[in-house]
């Protein structure tokens, strides 16, 4: 299945969705299923769906295996409906029109601005990420010259973009590497813990 958001001008921003199947094959774990918005093309992309799927089915290697296949298409059908409900609540926000005046107001209340004591390092922090993602908002071509530019569904594809690709992120020094490492590593924790930029906004 896929989402397709079509903008004032006919232009179309479309979200695939994918079956992805994994296998242990020494019988270490259950052969699985997940439906994802990520396309699975490596071990880290793999890890990244696996931990943001909101849907799952398993079938054990056992010698009926192939009888399981209804029950899998019963919690697909189960999958399913968790992408339509997804869909709803993508289209109610990419149909409401989103400022950059208000997206600032947004993002500072995002990172907590108003907690940090004024003038102090905390608050300089704070100012410069809810800049940055102010920047990714007006910025950014994935959003820009798009469909969902200037809607509350571009704002939070500004957050994401923010949080999987420029956050920033301890021990990682100037190495780009480490850096994308350590940012998936915590994109992965935040997403099964439910904390993060992410599920605030």
């Amino acid at each position: 299945q896929h989402m397709t958001l079509v903008g004032p001008n006919g232009d179309q921003d479309v979200t695939d969705g994918y079956l992805a199947l994994f296998n242990s094959h020494d019988g270490s774990s259950s052969l699985f299923g997940i439906t994802t918005t990520v396309r699975v093309v490596c071990r880290n992309t793999a890890n990244v769906a696996i931990a943001g799927a909101k849907s799952k089915f398993a079938i054990p290697h056992t010698s009926g295996w192939k009888g399981a296949t209804q029950v899998a298409r019963e919690k697909l059908g189960l999958a399913f409906k968790y992408e339509e409900a997804f869909e709803a609540e993508a289209r109610k926000l990419f149909e409401q029109p989103f400022s950059a005046d208000e997206f600032k107001a947004f993002s500072e209340e995002l990172v907590e601005l108003s907690k940090a004591e004024r003038d102090g390092a905390a608050a300089t922090r704070r100012q410069n990420e809810a800049n940055a993602l102010l920047k990714l908002f007006v910025e950014s071509p994935t959003i820009v010259g798009t469909p969902v530019a200037g809607t509350k569904y571009g704002a939070f594809n500004a957050i994401t973009e923010y949080c999987d690709h420029f956050q920033g992120v301890r021990g990682a020094g100037d190495d780009a590497d480490k850096q994308s490492i350590l940012r998936a590593t915590r994109t992965l924790t935040a997403a099964s813990a439910g904390t993060g930029l992410k599920d605030s906004a």
